[in-house]
């Protein structure tokens, strides 16, 4: 994690180079957040400026790729043949059953894709256990909503997705979306490579914008 309170270049660049020494086969990389409804975000700390934030982060995939770890999502860096088959399932929009306490599960189905939460507390999930009631959560994604969360994932890999796994996993038809493609296009935050829809550099750095098309 990089921008963190506090955190010089040099710093983040020796965080980078002790995880590479581990000898790991995928590193995750990515800036910290100060989400809502934590300490940090009601009392945040001083962290790097924008400018700084640039310059660690171009810094740190310069040595992921000087190693050998290959971008392939946002955040998400590998050795050859080691991306994470688990991940690359929620990116493309696949289908995982959540089991345990908290657990989310995602399941496509000819009505829609349904998501459903469970439980969060361990004791009531295990009094849920008892008696059936596991599903604190259960919604049905219909229509444009089903586009925009499958772009939220599959937007994210460097590698874009295949028309095919777009139709396949949504409802969503290539003519429902060609306006908003052609915006991004025009805008040069995607390509198309063949069936291939990829975001370019432009498009992986603003990525927000770049949603905000299929909103």
């Amino acid at each position: 994690m990089f921008g963190l309170p506090g955190q010089s270049l040099q710093q983040a660049e020796e965080d980078v180079k002790t995880a590479m020494r581990l000898g790991p086969a995928h590193i995750s990389y990515y800036q910290l957040t100060l989400e809502p409804n934590t300490l940090f975000y009601v009392q945040p700390p001083t962290l790097p400026d924008d400018d700084a934030i640039w310059t660690i982060q171009e810094q740190g995939q310069a040595l992921l790729a000087e190693a050998g770890y290959q971008q392939y999502e946002i955040s998400a860096y590998a050795q050859p043949e080691k991306k994470c088959q688990h991940n690359l399932n929620y990116w493309l929009f696949g289908d995982y059953i959540g089991i345990g306490a908290g657990a989310h599960g995602k399941i496509t189905t000819s009505v829609g894709i349904i998501r459903r939460s469970k439980v969060r507390h361990p004791n009531d999930y295990l009094r849920g256990a008892a008696n059936g009631t596991l599903i604190q959560t259960e919604s049905i994604i219909l229509g444009e909503s089903q586009c925009l969360e499958f772009m939220m994932n599959a937007l994210r890999l460097t590698q874009g997705f295949t028309i095919e796994t777009l139709t396949q996993r949504t409802q969503v038809k290539l003519e429902d979306i060609q306006p908003h493609l052609q915006t991004a296009l025009n805008q040069e935050l995607i390509r198309i490579d063949g069936k291939k829809i990829v975001p370019t550099c432009k498009g992986s750095l603003f990525l927000n914008d770049l949603l905000s098309i299929f909103m």
